[in-house]
Order: structure tokens, then C-alpha cells, then sequence
């Protein structure tokens, strides 16, 4: 609902109950208008959510070797288009990072993956800017 669909509605409730008098009409001043820039950001952002990693939208061939984040002994490689194949077992990246970080919340495994010395994420930005994730 628009801001003006919003007030013709409140008229229409003003005229009904006998406030009209009561009902005026603000314009955003200040923080107002930057909250709602925020918010509107905010919504696009949403709307914008990346696609589920894809290892073919990267170029990357099962058997690619992947290496984790700062750790020289811990390898994996390219299962297929969403799954890597790390110590014998095929999984995700998100669930292998969870595994050797430990914890149980969920973890961005684009993260603590890279290839060629680049974050996956950051080599999926790099061809997003590039126009060659596709």
C-alpha cells in the first residue's frame, strides 16, 4: 500500500468517526526521510538475494582442488555444481566449514573456501562484476 493509499484510507475512517479534524497530513523531515531511505535499501537488498553458489557459474570443473581459509593441510575439491568432496564424503561447503570451525550455527561456507588464493565469494563477485557468472 502506497503512503497515499494509506492517508485516503485514514480519511476515509476520519469522516466515518467525526475526527476529520484531528487527521493531518506530516511531511518526513530529518531522520524520518533517512529511515525511510534505510528501509527502502533495506527492501531492494532483499529482493536483490544472491542465488544459491554455483560452481559451474564460477568455470569450476569437478576435481577442481579448493583450498580452506588459512589452513595449509585442509583440501577439497569440486564435487558437481553445488557440493564439494572433503575428506572421502561429498557435502556442502557451509556444512564441511561448520564441521572444521566447530560450531552449530550456519556459516557462509563462501567464505572459508578459496580458490586460487580468493574467497569463493569473492571470485563470484569478481565474475558477477564481470558479467561472467552465468
Amino acid at each position: 500500500m502506497s503512503a497515499e493509499e494509506a492517508y485516503a484510507l485514514l480519511e476515509n475512517i476520519a469522516a466515518i468517526s467525526g475526527t476529520s479534524s484531528k487527521l493531518h497530513k506530516c511531511d518526513p523531515t530529518g531522520h524520518e526521510i533517512t529511515d525511510e531511505e534505510l528501509a527502502e535499501e533495506i527492501r531492494t537488498e532483499r529482493k536483490e538475494r544472491k542465488s544459491p553458489f554455483s560452481f559451474a557459474k564460477c568455470h569450476l570443473k569437478p576435481g577442481t582442488q579448493l583450498d580452506y581459509y588459512h589452513r595449509d593441510d585442509i583440501k577439497a575439491e569440486v564435487y558437481d555444481d553445488r557440493f564439494i568432496k572433503f575428506n572421502g564424503t561429498v557435502t556442502s561447503l557451509s556444512a564441511s566449514a561448520q564441521m572444521i570451525e566447530n560450531v552449530e550455527h550456519p556459516v557462509q561456507g563462501t567464505i572459508y573456501w578459496y580458490y586460487q588464493g580468493k574467497s569463493l565469494k569473492d571470485y563470484r563477485e569478481e565474475l558477477e562484476k564481470l558479467g561472467e557468472y552465468k
